[in-house]
């Protein structure tokens, strides 16, 4: 579950706070292009919502006090993506990741990447 060193330095990524990984993990178990989890911020006294958008993990700006408010802006937030169109750029992006091997799912290609499942 660890990062490997994949950043160009023999010491790779510090690891991640636990209540991040968990979101992480989260949404790499869902199998659409975009997802949301929420967890505590790293001070632990509010909450954020972390977005995927393909393979790419991002956390909106914002802290939210309790944990209902933050999931009503992560549904807000999957809602507004699923209703847009998508640029050129995210089009193209979007094809790249469905093109990944179809007898893997995207969040077992997503694991394997960060190296917390190792390839048979």
């Amino acid at each position: 579950m660890g990062n490997q060193p994949t950043c160009g330095t023999p010491y790779g990524l510090p690891p991640l706070r636990p209540e991040l990984q968990v979101a992480l993990d989260e949404m790499g178990a869902k199998e659409g292009y975009f997802a949301y989890a929420v967890c505590r911020t790293h001070d632990g006294q509010a909450w954020e919502v972390n977005i995927r958008e393909g393979g790419m993990c991002f956390a909106l700006d914002g802290r939210y006090l309790d944990h209902d408010e933050a999931m009503a802006v992560g549904v807000a937030w999957l809602l507004e993506q699923l209703d847009r169109e998508l640029t050129d750029d995210e089009a193209a992006y979007r094809r790249l990741w469905e093109a990944w091997p179809s007898e893997l799912s995207k969040g077992e290609i997503e694991r394997r990447r960060r190296g917390a499942v190792k390839a048979e």
